[in-house]
């Protein structure tokens, strides 16, 4: 049952919204306050520039998330905010990069990409915990503890690393998958390694680490 207090919050919501909306933009930097307003007025390239323009913008984007991270160690800033400018290195999206910048770094004759890619390896390399896993969340969140999804996400970087160059990151590449392998409940299910930083139930986004154990499988022909 709807108490009183909450009809009249839900009735005068609607009526303070504009307020509260004008009080958040006034708190935004300045800059943000421009982007927001040459967004509103529609100042978005009115042409497609192509898939190609995408493209670059998007490598030139993550190669600039890299050199910006906070914790300047060669992973790749998990975000940038107006209001908090870069954060630190997250583990888990820079494994996935590193497919990215490999096959482009490949496609473009590029080898300030494949350098990139290398460098995000050698970090991934460094922050592997003994047993395999790789840590949830961003560098400096606590707590430090192995996570089946992020660890899967990481394989793909690894083993496309390992395609190329045997070692070191073979080495790191199957420490992974037999941490993922050895963690598999029997009806098909990760449970004993979730990441703290959600609630602990079963998750059907978990079946994507089955993609980075098939890319491992692949590239030693196991």
């Amino acid at each position: 049952m709807v108490s009183m207090t909450q009809q009249i919050k839900a009735a005068v919501k609607p009526l303070a919204q504009p307020a509260l909306d004008w009080l958040d933009f006034q708190a935004l930097p300045t800059a943000a306050k421009a982007a927001s307003k040459a967004d509103r007025a529609g100042s978005l390239a009115a042409a497609d520039p192509g898939p190609e323009a995408a493209i670059k913008a998007a490598l030139s984007w993550l190669s600039l998330a890299q050199d910006q991270s906070t914790t300047a160690d060669g992973g790749v800033a998990r975000h940038w905010s107006y209001l908090t400018g870069w954060g630190a290195s997250y583990p888990e999206t820079t494994g996935y990069i590193v497919p990215t910048f490999l096959e482009q770094a490949a496609l473009r004759q590029d080898a300030g990409l494949e350098a990139r890619a290398r460098t995000m390896l050698d970090w991934l390399v460094d922050i592997q915990f003994e047993d395999g896993g790789f840590q949830g969340g961003m560098i400096g969140q606590t707590p430090k503890v192995p996570v089946t999804f992020n660890t899967g996400q990481i394989l793909l970087g690894l083993a496309a690393g390992s395609a190329q160059w045997p070692e070191p990151y073979g080495a790191a590449m199957r420490k992974a998958a037999d941490f993922l392998s050895a963690s598999l409940d029997d009806d098909g299910c990760w449970r004993s390694h979730p990441t703290p930083f959600a609630v602990h139930d079963d998750k059907a986004y978990e079946t994507h680490v089955a993609w980075g154990l098939y890319e491992a499988a692949r590239v030693t022909g196991r």
